[in-house]
């Protein structure tokens, strides 16, 4: 089973909408908002507020949890602080139990499970020297600060430098000083796995692609580095600038759209 986290965002985003555009559907595309972080969050913040002890840092994580409106921004604290805690999460509930053991234990649906697992409260999933599932999550968030190297004054910290993305050549990215050269380096990036933009370090979408069937030359698209795949071309990672920002262009799509947008044409002769 997948998650249903993108799929639910982008039924409930549709639903209430008519004459959608190429604007709106790249909105969409680009979408950032995650309802399960921010119920995560939710649940963080009250056992923050109902643990038997927590201190200063933990009172300013659960304020900032509690206000948050589930976008995952790059400079969005809340998400830094429930991404440091889904990291701790999985280790604490787990090593109890089954040792080192616990990293053998992978799965697509981990994040549902999870959030289902702090839903219910099940006592037989409560790790032992943990009065109630309130301290336990308190400490998750905790551990998470400390594992992540959280600042000291949390409205300082900013998910998307912790979770940025850094796209390489395949072939040149194995070379450091061509590394650097050809690839993109590390840039903030917002969004996570449960959000319709769905990102994580080294993935994102291939392609943003838009089209209205009645008017077929005004469709979008782009696509993350560029056409090409040589440095040297004016034509490598010239697309990477509105992948990245969430910006996209025209297609021409028939024939003599193509023709009149061409500025140039590289023919392969065996």
């Amino acid at each position: 089973m997948g998650e249903p986290y993108r799929n639910e965002r982008i039924w409930k985003w549709l639903a209430p909408k008519t004459g959608l555009t190429a604007k709106d559907m790249l909105t969409l595309q680009t979408d950032v908002y995650s309802e399960v972080d921010q119920e995560i969050a939710q649940r963080l913040a009250y056992g923050i507020d109902h643990a038997s002890r927590a201190g200063k840092q933990l009172r300013q994580a659960a304020n900032l949890l509690r206000a948050w409106n589930g976008v995952v921004s790059i400079d969005s604290a809340p998400a830094a602080i429930v991404a440091a805690a889904k990291q701790a999460f999985y280790p604490m509930l787990l090593q109890p139990k089954l040792g080192n053991e616990w990293k053998l234990y992978h799965w697509d649906a981990s994040i549902y499970a999870g959030e289902q697992i702090m839903m219910t409260e099940n006592p037989a999933w409560l790790p032992p020297n943990y009065p109630t599932w309130d301290d336990f999550l308190a400490d998750i968030v905790r551990q998470g600060l400390a594992m992540t190297g959280a600042p000291p004054d949390l409205n300082r910290w900013r998910y998307g430098y912790g979770h940025p993305v850094d796209l390489e050549h395949p072939i040149f990215g194995l070379l450091p000083w061509f590394k650097r050269w050809t690839g993109t380096g590390p840039q903030p990036q917002s969004g996570d796995t449960t959000t319709v933009k769905q990102v994580a370090r080294t993935f994102g979408p291939s392609q943003r692609f838009t089209i209205d069937w009645g008017n077929v030359d005004t469709a979008t698209e782009n696509i993350v580095m560029g056409e090409s795949g040589d440095p040297l071309s004016p034509y490598y990672r010239d697309q990477w600038s509105c992948w990245y920002r969430g910006r996209t262009f025209t297609l021409p799509f028939t024939d003599q759209a193509v023709a009149a947008a061409a500025a140039h044409t590289l023919r392969l002769e065996p």
